[in-house]
């Protein structure tokens, strides 16, 4: 009866990994699919959304990872847990030693396909590493345009602000847009960024001391209407000035509570 039972545990567990190894395999097949979908949407679009289209990507392509994560976590990583905990259970048992030997070497490697799906999983997941300092974020884009000797750029920082990865990757973006724009067309020599805390909210301030343009006029760039999408994509209140031989500025506010 014993031995019957370590057959019966043994066709139970092979079961269980055959069943892990074909949900791996339909994870890796989904996930590819969509990868190869994000690559035919990109080589649709124009050259000019090449930019916007590539962090769109590779926001789906994070949040893609972190569902194959929760489904490896909460799917194939309960039902080997569910073995492993049945595979100790006959352990206990009066068996013979030679099944017993057999048993423990299952169980041990039951256990660490859990250990390395739970490590995996984690990564996959892995929402709260992207917490980034905004401040140290902007003082390394200083650094590149002060190394362009082009321009001088005058930072004012407030206390350290952290954001999640992919917001704070669109305060520079923008940011970023409105630099490129001011040195190629507006002939700044100067260049004002302020970071300021308002209650609950951000404040970031830049501004230039360039040739300005009329913002009511026919200008349709498209790094302008960049910086509006980026703002409202991150629910940043935008506003955008230009003064005709006065300079540009642009004023973003955003949620930090």
């Amino acid at each position: 009866m014993q031995q019957k039972e370590v057959y019966i545990a043994i066709i139970f567990i092979t079961l269980i990994i055959i069943i892990f190894i074909v949900g791996i395999l339909l994870i890796i097949y989904q996930y590819r699919k969509k990868k190869l979908l994000h690559l035919s949407e990109r080589n649709s679009m124009a050259l000019h959304h090449q930019e916007e289209l590539h962090e769109a990507t590779l926001q789906m392509q994070q949040l893609t990872m972190q569902d194959i994560g929760r489904e490896i976590h909460d799917g194939v990583g309960q039902r080997l847990t569910l073995a492993s905990i049945y595979s100790k259970q006959i352990l206990h048992k009066n068996i013979a030693d030679e099944s017993k030997q057999k048993m423990e070497e299952v169980s041990n490697l039951i256990n660490e396909s859990l250990i390395q799906l739970r490590v995996l999983s984690k990564e996959l997941i892995n929402e709260e590493e992207h917490v980034v300092a905004l401040n140290e974020l902007l003082l390394k884009e200083v650094e590149k345009i002060e190394a362009l000797d082009v321009c001088k750029i005058k930072l004012t920082l407030s206390d350290e602000i952290y954001f999640r990865h992919n917001q704070a990757m669109f305060v520079i973006r923008i940011l970023q847009e409105f630099i490129q724009n001011s040195l190629k067309y507006a002939s700044c020599t100067n260049i004002d960024i302020r970071l300021q805390k308002d209650g609950t909210h951000l404040v970031v301030h830049i501004m230039d001391n360039g040739k300005g343009f009329d913002t009511h006029g026919k200008y349709q760039g498209i790094g302008l209407k960049n910086m509006k999408k980026r703002a409202e994509m991150i629910h940043a209140d935008f506003i955008f000035e230009s003064v005709i031989n006065k300079g540009t500025q642009l004023t973003l506010k955003l949620n930090i509570s």
